[in-house]
């Protein structure tokens, strides 16, 4: 199975990636900026996402079999609140 994870760099996505991958399972963790993160575990991808955006979202969600959102609900550094977040995972 192949798990697209937001906010992958938090300490609730890391405890998420952990259990995912202890079985077996294939992880596309989704963060903000992607040059701040890496894995060695070649069953784990790395990728730069807004989750604000839309297109973005669609970017990296697709080929997952599963979308979990473990993004903190709390306006991000640029301003933006929680409800954008909403409003991307609709479109």
């Amino acid at each position: 199975m192949k798990i697209a994870l937001f906010g992958a760099g938090g300490e609730i996505a890391r405890r998420i990636a952990r259990k995912a991958l202890s079985r077996g399972q294939e992880l596309r963790g989704v963060v903000r900026s992607a040059a701040d993160y890496r894995s060695d575990n070649e069953r784990v991808q790395i990728v730069e996402g807004d989750a604000t955006d839309a297109a973005s979202v669609a970017r990296v969600v697709r080929g997952a079999d599963v979308i979990v959102n473990a993004l903190s609900p709390r306006p991000s550094s640029s301003g933006r609140l929680a409800s954008s977040l909403a409003a991307a995972a609709r479109a």
